[in-house]
């Protein structure tokens, strides 16, 4: 089931990952902050998933 949300700076949608901030390094925090918007779905479940 998708879900949709709405964050405090206003973005809102539907479908949504979520996961616990530490599961990022730092250094994938500033990568992810670096990609383009369409990029980052994709880069954040690979990490996940120990692929990056």
């Amino acid at each position: 089931m998708e879900l949709g949300y709405v964050t405090v700076d206003g973005d809102y949608g539907v479908g949504v990952l979520t996961f616990p901030p530490d599961k990022l390094t730092t250094e994938q925090w500033e990568n992810l902050a670096d990609l383009h918007d369409s990029d980052r779905y994709d880069y954040v479940v690979s990490v996940l998933r120990h692929e990056s």
